[in-house]
C-alpha cells in the first residue's frame, strides 16, 4: 500500500481505486448519499480527495465504463485493495443489487482475481461495513486487507 501512498495524481494506483469507487457507485445507475460519503472516504483515506472529490466531485462525471480503469500496471495487493474499494461502495447503501453483483463481477475478471478470494475480501469488507464515520471505517478495511 506504500506506493499508494506515494503516487497519488491522476494515473496513479490511487486514482485507479478512486475511478473504481465511482464505477462501483455507478453501477445501478443511481448515486445514493451513503455511496458519495463513502466514495469521500476513500479519497481523503488514499489521499486523493484533491482530484475533484470535493462537493460532487468525480462522481458527477457520470458513469465510468470498466474498459477505462487502468488495471494492468497493478500489483496484487493494489488489485485486492481496488476489488476491496468496489464492494465497499457497493455496500455503503445497505444493498448489493443484482447489477452491482455483475459490475464486482466484471471488476474481478478485469483484475485477474479469483472468486473465493474476492468472497473473503467481499466478508471482509462486510464487517467494516454499517453507517457513518466513513474515513475510519474505510481505513479500517485498508488495514485488515493489508494484514490479511
Amino acid at each position: 500500500m506504500d506506493a499508494l501512498e506515494r503516487k497519488t495524481g491522476w494515473g496513479s494506483p490511487a486514482a485507479t481505486v478512486l475511478e473504481a469507487a465511482a464505477y462501483m457507485a455507478w453501477a445501478d445507475g443511481r448515486i445514493a448519499p451513503e455511496e458519495v460519503s463513502a466514495t469521500r472516504g476513500v479519497a481523503t483515506v488514499l489521499g486523493v480527495a484533491e482530484l475533484g472529490t470535493v462537493g460532487p466531485g468525480i462522481l458527477s462525471r457520470g458513469p465510468v465504463e470498466p474498459a477505462v480503469l487502468s488495471l494492468e500496471r497493478l500489483g496484487r495487493r493494489e488489485r485486492e485493495l481496488v476489488y476491496a474499494t468496489a464492494a465497499w461502495i457497493a455496500m455503503a447503501d445497505g444493498v448489493v443489487d443484482t447489477s452491482e453483483q455483475r459490475a464486482l463481477r466484471i471488476l474481478q475478471g478485469r483484475l485477474g482475481l479469483r472468486a473465493e478470494r474476492c468472497a473473503d475480501i467481499e466478508e471482509m469488507v462486510y464487517m467494516h461495513s454499517g453507517e457513518g464515520d466513513w474515513d475510519r471505517r474505510y481505513a479500517s478495511v485498508l488495514n485488515t486487507l493489508g494484514t490479511s
